[in-house]
């Protein structure tokens, strides 16, 4: 029997919900799940598969949702690709990004498209239930609004989450979509919301939990490095636009953030010994922040605790 939910056509949606995805048919399900299970119904979901090999296809045709499209799609690495893809195969006034390994409660479109229709902000993040090992383990409340301006999320990293976000079509109209620059992979979208905020966007963080996002640190150190060269790429492309009117001590306090972050990161894999040269790095570029020492501290800790037995 058809989801009588199905009829809404793409034509009549309010918002669109882009979804890339590679060889997560065992996520998706849940995530599409949670789309079908919305209190507003007038969405309609992009899914852009890179050519899945698993039962990607087999799974969103099982639903008989117009509401779904499936774009096959071959992105050759970049998601950016993908998602704009996804972007150029709607219309909807409305843009939501949903990770194909996140999802979302029953409340999320609705409470969201309220406050852009009313037009108290061009841009709302939500919280999200952070899930490690399918539990909840913490929140993730992002933002506040006072870390979302261009210097601040310049020298101090992201404060958006991608499956958080739901804007106004128009914002991406006027400055482009995602860079598919290869040198940007995994922090297209710390490039994009610098250039939204730069653009004078409105910003709401909304302090209430919408969704879940699933919490992971990457299958190897090459995932943090690669990470950080992205992010190092954005700032760097950044800086050189406003290098004139900005300290030139400022490329280093991003650096010491950014080489911070990826330290942090490495300590949660337990691959100690490039934390230590990542967390001296950082200090190396501004030793005045104090979270560097505290995530040294932090990599002392479990290099000294005993090892599990296996």
């Amino acid at each position: 029997m058809e989801n009588k939910d199905a009829n809404t056509t793409a034509k009549e949606s309010i918002v669109a919900v882009i979804i890339p995805t590679y060889n997560h048919a065992h996520f998706l399900k849940k995530a599409i799940d949670s789309l079908i299970a919305q209190s507003l119904k007038n969405w309609e979901a992009i899914i852009i598969n890179n050519y899945s090999t698993d039962n990607t296809v087999e799974l969103v045709q099982s639903y008989q949702d117009k509401r779904l499209k499936l774009i096959n799609f071959n992105n050759n690495g970049v998601i950016a690709a993908s998602r704009n893809v996804g972007l150029k195969a709607t219309n909807a006034p409305y843009v939501a990004f949903l990770d194909s390994d996140d999802f979302w409660y029953a409340d999320k479109l609705e409470k969201c498209v309220r406050l852009l229709t009313d037009d108290v902000c061009d841009i709302v993040c939500n919280s999200e239930d952070l899930i490690e090992n399918d539990k909840k383990v913490d929140v993730w409340h992002h933002g506040p609004e006072n870390k979302a301006t261009y210097r601040s999320m310049l020298i101090k990293g992201n404060c958006f989450s991608t499956s958080a976000m739901m804007l106004k079509r128009e914002l991406l109209n006027n400055i482009g979509f995602f860079r598919e620059d290869p040198q940007f992979i995994t922090a297209e979208d710390y490039d994009l919301w610098l250039r939204l905020i730069k653009s004078g966007a409105r910003v709401k963080f909304l302090n209430e939990v919408l969704g879940g996002h699933l919490k992971y640190y990457g299958s190897s150190s090459s995932s943090a490095t690669t990470h950080l060269n992205a992010v190092k790429a954005v700032v760097d492309d950044h800086l050189m636009k406003v290098k004139t009117t900005w300290p030139t001590f400022t490329r280093r306090i991003c650096y010491g953030l950014i080489y911070y972050g990826a330290g942090r990161q490495l300590t949660h894999q337990n691959n100690f010994i490039l934390s230590w040269n990542y967390f001296l790095k950082s200090l190396k570029q501004n030793p005045f922040r104090i979270k560097t020492y505290a995530g040294i501290l932090l990599l002392i800790k479990k290099q000294l605790s005993p090892k599990q037995p296996s």
